[in-house]
């Protein structure tokens, strides 16, 4: 199996997981036996998930990247939404230029150098 197939795999085995366990959540919640709204509130954290999940993926330094800013856009809009420390979606777009930033720096490090003469 090459890489590529197993990453096909791991991420289908992710999207079944997510799948089997909102409906069982909705189902719970259509016999009253859990409250999906309250769930349902905590909807960013599900980008922190992803983020994570294709964190244990990553193979090299360079694949962390976009599992981090899953991860950073779940917390921002987590924070956003329920306003931590202050910060709603008006005051804390900033860290949303932030984390470009330290995304760019993050691709200059890591990236192989190109040589023009290869």
């Amino acid at each position: 199996m090459t890489q590529v197939q197993a990453k096909d795999r791991h991420s289908e085995a992710i999207w079944g997981v997510v799948l089997i366990l909102a409906g069982g959540a909705f189902l719970l919640s259509n016999f009253d036996v859990l409250e999906a709204d309250t769930l349902w509130r905590h909807w960013p954290l599900a980008f922190v998930v992803v983020g994570i999940l294709k964190l244990t993926a990553a193979h090299s330094v360079k694949d962390i990247g976009p599992p981090m800013w899953w991860i950073f856009i779940g917390a921002w809009l987590y924070v956003s939404v329920f306003e931590y420390f202050g910060l709603g979606f008006s005051r804390s777009w900033p860290l949303l230029i932030i984390g470009w930033g330290i995304s760019t720096l993050w691709s200059a490090f890591t990236r192989k150098p190109h040589h023009v003469w290869d």
